[in-house]
């Protein structure tokens, strides 16, 4: 009777702790997954956005006076 109840809880005990580690790693996953297509849509708009810098770049003559705030070049040491 006894030898009984001991291998009910054992089991019992057993299964809980395999459910809960089932369980854990299902919502790591999920997070994982989630992070992985924010990760990947940030990297490709990245990407684009580089590809449009370098395009700008391309297409702006380098005799065109470039405004960048807080700069004044009379202020620039001499060199």
């Amino acid at each position: 009777m006894l030898a009984g109840q001991v291998a009910t809880a054992f089991k019992g005990d057993t299964l809980r702790g395999l459910l809960l580690n089932a369980y854990a790693f299902g919502t790591k996953a999920k997070v994982s997954f989630v992070a992985f297509w924010i990760a990947l849509g940030s990297g490709l708009l990245l990407l684009v956005l580089a590809g449009l810098g370098m395009l700008h770049a391309r297409r702006t003559s380098y005799d065109v006076a470039l405004h960048v705030p807080g700069w004044h070049p009379e202020n620039q040491p001499a060199v």
